[in-house]
């Protein structure tokens, strides 16, 4: 999330290849097979919550934008969405981290 006040924090995780985020959420691909998964913690910095590495080849992947909630404050995306390169799609549970 762009903001010049806070500058750019910098994450040299191996082999990424492929990246999607929203307001608070950001999910990396490295190595073909292996996604991680972070939050924006209260200080705005990138806090990684879990890694999963799956059996096929990740060729896409993305996360839902911020849901509003009804006292106006934005809940994070409980889901992740992976397509693999055998044709496969995952919709994957990040609500409490994305775990092994």
């Amino acid at each position: 999330r762009p903001d010049s006040d806070r500058g750019t924090q910098t994450w040299n995780g191996p082999g990424i290849q492929l990246a999607a985020v929203n307001g608070r959420q950001l999910v990396v691909v490295q190595k073909e097979r292996t996604v991680v998964y972070f939050e924006l913690d209260a200080s705005d910095n990138w806090d990684e919550r879990g890694t999963k590495t799956f059996a096929d080849e990740v060729k896409c992947l993305d996360v839902l934008p911020l849901l509003p909630t009804a006292d106006g404050k934005e809940e994070l995306s409980p889901f992740v969405a992976l397509a693999f390169i055998n044709k496969t799609l995952s919709i994957c549970s990040i609500a409490h981290g994305f775990r092994e």
